[in-house]
């Protein structure tokens, strides 16, 4: 094959990407996606998918993976489900990260709330050699892995008591470990930041938070070798 052959094949893959570097460019449906060479999707391109039935994706190149980010858009003003769109929101973000702990390739849950509107975003990375049905595939799964994860977030509580002494460096300790189970999507309480009832007395105040719990962690420093967690 000739050198203008080769530039001449090069000038009409260029062009396939042209219409996603304006700045205004129009998402496309699932079917549209089918028909691009993703394989070799420049890094400087973001491909946005509305389509029915699925969910809102953009699509970029990082080195030899496809960055899938994903968004649900949740309207407080006619949201029916049972728990509040923010519970909700908040419950999505903290199924990404236990879904990423445990694996899959979802991660980075970030949300904006825009007064009625709440937007909440995690990416999905695959393969860049991929093929097409298996990344729509892949999409939809992910976004019904963490809708399905929240909602039993929410139905089964996933809230973790942590008690141990809570002064000094011992609240310390109790923060670090708050903030471990955080890290990989449970919701945690301490119950000295937690707020007191009129006439509730400590031991009545620890058995609420532990009854609303999944499971409790104790905290105990044995000796100088460091804290056991039990």
């Amino acid at each position: 094959m000739g050198s203008d052959e080769l530039q001449n094949e090069a000038d009409i893959a260029e062009n396939e990407w042209q219409e996603f570097r304006h700045e205004n460019a129009e998402p496309i449906h699932v079917e549209e996606l089918f028909r691009l060479d993703l394989k070799n999707l420049p890094e400087d391109i973001v491909i946005r998918i509305l389509d029915d039935y699925f969910p809102d994706t953009s699509i970029w190149r990082e080195v030899e993976f496809l960055v899938c980010e994903i968004e649900e858009h949740l309207y407080t003003k006619y949201w029916e489900h049972k728990f509040s769109a923010y519970a909700f929101a908040e419950a999505m973000e903290r199924a990404v990260r236990r879904l990423s702990n445990e694996g899959h390739p979802i991660s980075d849950p970030a949300r904006d709330d825009d007064d009625v509107h709440i937007f909440v975003r995690w990416k999905l990375t695959l393969p860049l050699e991929t093929p097409h049905d298996k990344l729509a595939e892949s999409i939809k799964s992910a976004f019904d892995l963490v809708w399905s994860r929240a909602d039993s977030i929410l139905e089964n509580s996933d809230s973790v008591l942590i008690l141990g002494k809570d002064k000094g460096p011992a609240l310390d300790r109790l923060k670090r470990i708050a903030t471990k189970l955080e890290d990989i999507g449970y919701f945690t309480y301490i119950i000295k930041e937690q707020p007191d009832r009129l006439g509730e007395s400590v031991i009545q105040k620890v058995m609420r938070f532990a009854l609303s719990s999944k499971f409790v962690i104790v905290e105990v420093r044995a000796s100088s070798e460091g804290p056991v967690v039990a």
